[in-house]
């Protein structure tokens, strides 16, 4: 991870966005529905000029979802919620 990754995860916006992500996915993964391990994904990665405090770039992923996902964009998957649901 980044210097500027380590200092936005530091941020108090940081912690409420991620918040707010857990909270509105029913802290529940998107992809799978497990209630585990949950991360909070930014849909576009930091790196690919996703907004790191943005609510609608912010969802709610297990680690092993997550992990799959990677650094890409718009990957797409079987999504749990309806809200990102895509089909492959």
């Amino acid at each position: 991870m980044s210097r500027h990754h380590d200092q936005i995860k530091n941020d108090p916006r940081y912690k409420a966005w991620r918040a707010g992500v857990l909270e509105r996915a029913g802290h529940a993964c998107e992809a799978c529905g497990s209630d585990s391990d949950l991360t909070a994904d930014h849909v576009t990665p930091l790196d690919a000029g996703g907004e790191p405090f943005d609510p609608d770039n912010g969802r709610c992923l297990c680690r092993p979802c997550n992990s799959r996902k990677g650094n890409r964009v718009n990957i797409r998957t079987n999504y749990y919620s309806t809200r990102y649901l895509t089909h492959l």
